[in-house]
């Protein structure tokens, strides 16, 4: 019987700049044999992270979620992700849909939502997002193992990172032997 995992999160969960056998997904599946979901990808937010979240759950066993910043928020589009970011001013997307108006759109919605963002309101949506997946998945019987690249407000059990810089590239992800650190600290954070 193989072990589903599920594992979500943003760039550095992603493995930004690795080679794909560097990645958190390819040790977790190449070194703790589990049959891996990855649906981290860069620039993600704490919401699209708990919706995916909220899709995949019942159809794994282990969940390792490594929860964003608060600032970060993103929409749909005909079926594509559209992550906004305070440093992202210009979006990428598929050469197959219409991106001039998308990309006009999203500069004006970016300056907009920018403009009018509350940190504490998206701070306060970034703590219940996190400890209502962690109740659903303790709900369900899952093992999980969250980490955070920002500190929260939630009374949950939370992983935080200290990465040392020698660990991490020149941009701050984390290079191999940051990923191999964290995923270390991961596993057996999973087998406790």
């Amino acid at each position: 019987m193989s072990k589903k995992l599920y594992l979500d999160g943003c760039s550095y969960t992603f493995g930004l700049h690795l080679e794909k056998e560097d990645t958190l997904a390819h040790l977790f599946s190449e070194s703790a044999g589990y049959q891996v979901t990855n649906n981290s990808r860069p620039g993600k937010s704490n919401m699209a992270i708990a919706l995916d979240t909220f899709n995949s759950i019942k159809n794994h066993d282990t969940i390792v979620l490594g929860w964003t910043y608060a600032s970060r928020s993103y929409l749909k589009y005909n079926g594509y992700n559209i992550d906004l970011l305070a440093s992202r001013l210009q979006i990428e997307l598929p050469h197959d849909i219409d991106t001039n108006n998308i990309e006009s759109t999203y500069t004006a919605l970016h300056k907009q939502f920018y403009s009018l963002y509350d940190a504490e309101h998206f701070n306060n949506v970034s703590d219940m997002l996190m400890t209502s997946t962690y109740h659903l998945a303790k709900s369900l019987g899952k093992k999980m193992v969250f980490f955070s690249w920002e500190k929260r407000s939630t009374n949950i059990p939370v992983y935080y990172p200290h990465i040392p810089s020698s660990y991490r590239l020149p941009d701050s992800h984390l290079n191999v032997a940051g990923t191999m650190y964290l995923y270390n600290t991961l596993q057996g954070l999973i087998n406790e």
